[in-house]
């Protein structure tokens, strides 16, 4: 199911709202500080609109496993935050 939010909008609380299990954030740029804010809210993925097609898929069956997903880019960085924090 997509959802789409309103400008201003919070994803998480209409997801949850709607019942959803998971939530997967499709973005166009995500920053390391939005990813750990969105993490830590319930979000399961983080996916940018420019993927492939192919990483999309991969996304979706990670999460749809149970399993969290970003891009391995962005989790190096979430991890070197987090080591500094």
């Amino acid at each position: 199911m997509c959802v789409r939010v309103p400008p201003g909008g919070d994803p998480c609380s209409e997801a949850r709202y709607l019942g959803l299990a998971a939530i997967i954030l499709w973005v166009d740029e995500v920053s390391a500080e939005f990813a750990s804010q969105a993490i830590s809210l319930g979000v399961r993925g983080l996916l940018r609109r420019s993927l492939p097609i192919a990483m999309q898929a991969r996304c979706l069956d990670r999460v749809a496993a149970g399993e969290l997903w970003v891009e391995k880019t962005l989790s190096n960085k979430l991890l070197s935050t987090k080591r500094i924090a």
